[in-house]
């Protein structure tokens, strides 16, 4: 046995290898292209039964290098395609932020301007309807002095006549 029955397994640390599938499009290598490699490397190694080791060695580094080399630069071209794809809708998006913020400041704008002349208007009416108060307010105040003027005579009247009357029974 490898460790003793008193060893911890506790602090030893696991981490599973993850291999992607084939419907994974953005993966560096997916299980197919693996399975591939791994057929021409043990093609590879049979050929070199039969071939010298200077030859395996050659065609081995040879065969190697262009599935790398075709491998990293198909991933390069995805990777390019997802960020331009990503670049352009990033743009779209800009201008369309862009849009909106023109027209809700346009907005803004307008109701400002509405906003200051009902203001105005509204402070017109105001003070229209504040002197109209007041002019009426003035004619109210004469007549109630003429009503009173006229009430104070009447009265007046009525108390002589009432007292030529009182003194004529008397």
């Amino acid at each position: 046995m490898i460790f003793g029955d008193d060893d911890d397994f506790a602090g030893f640390p696991y981490s599973p290898f993850n291999i992607r599938t084939e419907n994974d499009d953005e993966s560096l290598i997916t299980k197919g292209q693996l399975k591939l490699i791994n057929e021409k490397l043990d093609s590879l190694l049979n050929a070199e039964k039969t071939s010298s080791i200077e030859d395996y060695s050659q065609a081995t580094v040879k065969s190697i290098l262009e599935t790398v080399t075709k491998e990293h630069f198909a991933n390069l071209e995805r990777m390019n395609k997802a960020v331009d794809d990503s670049t352009s809708v990033c743009n779209k998006t800009t201008q369309k932020v862009d849009i909106l913020i023109s027209d809700a400041q346009v907005f803004m704008e307008q109701y400002q301007s509405f906003f200051e002349y009902n203001t105005a208007k509204a402070n017109e009416v105001i003070s229209g309807l504040g002197s109209t108060l007041k002019t009426e307010n003035a004619k109210l105040q004469e007549v109630r002095s003429g009503l009173q003027l006229t009430m104070t005579s009447s009265n007046l009247l009525l108390l002589l006549n009432s007292q030529s009357f009182m003194n004529i029974w008397n």
